[in-house]
């Protein structure tokens, strides 16, 4: 039986499930969506992810688009989450 995926609605910008920095390139991902289960995601190299992503380029503004989860896990910091990310995806 298929585990439910927590974060597959849709949230907002100002309410996101997660948000990440990478501090390399200075770019920050906030989580709207995930597509799989972590238990499904952790086993696909290319699993993504629906974030808003704001960088100082172009114009440091927010832009959505889809996201392959494993850099954004490996590459940026976790700034802040709610409880069940933080369950599900650790601190």
């Amino acid at each position: 039986m298929n585990k439910k995926n927590p974060f597959e609605k849709i949230t907002d910008t100002d309410n996101p499930y997660a948000t990440y920095h990478d501090p390399l390139l200075d770019i920050t991902h906030k989580v709207l969506k995930t597509y799989e289960h972590r238990e499904i995601e952790y086993k696909n190299p290319y699993a993504l992810w629906f974030v808003d992503s704001k960088s100082p380029l172009p114009f440091g503004e927010w832009g959505s688009r889809d996201a392959i989860a494993q850099r954004i896990i490996e590459g940026c910091n976790l700034v802040s989450a709610c409880d069940d990310w933080k369950k599900t995806y650790g601190n």
